[in-house]
C-alpha cells in the first residue's frame, strides 16, 4: 500500500486552544547515545545569533512529527537557567524537565521553585518576597515546543529539530496567526504537497535581545519535488531525545545548587566539581 504523507494542521488549532485556556485560568542517569556529538549536533536547528551578528534570516519547512504522527509541534516543560560552566563563568542553558516522562519523577528545579513559592507566599517582608519570587521564576519549568523541520540552508544535514520557548508573541503564536491568515485564502501552510516554506527573521533589538518574526514565501511548493525524497525525510528515525536528553537527578541537582557537575566514579553519581576537587586536595594534604 502506498504511503501517504499526512500533516495534521488542526493539531496546531488544538494546541493553540489549550494555550488560550491555560492563560485564561492563569495557569535516572542521563540518556546516553552511541552517536557522536558531531553527528548529533547537525540535527539541531538553531535560531541563535552569533556574537557579532545583528540579524539573520533562515528558511524552514515543517515536517510531520513521524511517519505515523501527523502533528507538527510537541509541547514540553524545560528549565532555563544561568548555569555554571567548566571555567566558572555562567551561560544560559535549557534542561528538559524529568516530569515530561513521568509526572511523579523528582526534579531539583521544580523542588526549588516549589519551596521558593511557599516561602514567597508566607513572607511578609517585601524584600524577602521579591527574592523568593526571583528564585521561583528562575527555576520553575516553562513551556517549550519542538518541531521537526527541513533547514533549507543546510539540507545536507538531514532532519533538524527546532526547540523554542512558548511566549505570548513567540514563534508558535506567530506561526498560528500565519496559518489562520493563509487559511482564509484557501492555503494550508503545512500541506506537504502544496504548502509553504517559512521564513524566520532574527534580529537584535535596541536592548540587544533576540527578536523573531515569522513570514512565508509567496509560492506554494511540496516539501521536496520527489515523493521518494519526501518519504525519506518523513520516515527518518532521528530521535529528539538524543538531542534533548533528560538528565539524571544528581546531575541536575548540582546545577540547581549553583555548581558544575563532575561524575565521581567512586560514588557513581554526579557531584559538584569544585567541592570534589577541594575534598581531594584536603585528603592529599592531610
Amino acid at each position: 500500500m502506498e504511503q501517504k504523507i499526512v500533516i495534521d494542521s488542526e493539531s496546531v488549532d488544538a494546541q493553540h486552544n489549550e494555550k488560550t485556556s491555560q492563560y485564561q485560568k492563569g495557569e535516572n542517569k542521563e540518556n546516553g547515545s552511541s552517536v557522536g556529538y558531531d553527528e548529533l549536533k547537525k540535527h539541531y536547528f538553531t535560531d541563535f545569533l552569533g556574537a557579532d551578528e545583528q540579524e539573520a534570516m533562515r528558511t524552514i519547512r515543517f515536517l510531520p512529527w513521524s511517519a505515523t504522527d501527523g502533528s507538527i509541534f510537541k509541547k514540553f516543560k524545560a528549565h532555563v537557567i544561568r548555569a555554571k560552566t567548566k571555567d566558572g563563568t555562567k551561560k544560559w542553558q535549557t534542561f528538559m524537565c524529568p516530569k515530561n516522562e513521568d509526572p511523579k519523577a523528582p526534579c531539583p528545579f521544580c523542588e526549588l521553585a516549589a519551596k521558593a513559592g511557599e516561602k514567597m507566599r508566607a513572607a511578609t517582608d517585601p524584600v524577602e518576597q521579591k527574592n523568593y519570587k526571583e528564585i521561583f521564576a528562575s527555576n520553575v519549568a516553562k513551556d517549550h515546543f519542538i518541531a521537526r523541520v527541513v533547514d533549507r540552508d543546510d539540507v545536507e544535514s538531514g532532519v533538524k529539530f527546532w526547540r523554542f520557548k512558548d511566549t505570548p508573541q513567540g514563534p508558535f503564536e506567530q506561526i498560528y496567526s500565519l496559518k489562520q491568515i493563509k487559511a482564509k485564502m484557501g492555503v494550508d501552510i503545512f500541506n506537504p504537497y502544496n504548502g509553504k516554506d517559512i521564513i524566520i527573521n532574527i534580529k537584535r533589538n535596541k536592548d540587544k535581545k533576540k527578536v523573531i518574526s515569522i513570514s512565508d514565501y509567496e509560492d506554494k511548493t511540496p516539501i521536496f519535488p520527489s515523493e521518494e525524497e519526501m518519504l525519506k525525510w518523513v520516515n527518518d528515525t532521528t530521535d529528539y531525545k538524543k538531542l534533548f536528553p533528560t538528565k539524571s537527578y544528581d546531575f541536575l541537582s548540582v546545577y540547581a545548587e549553583g555548581g558544575y557537575p563532575f561524575f565521581d566514579k567512586q560514588s557513581g553519581k554526579y557531584v559538584n566539581k569544585e567541592e570534589w576537587e577541594k575534598a581531594m586536595n584536603e585528603a592529599k594534604n592531610s
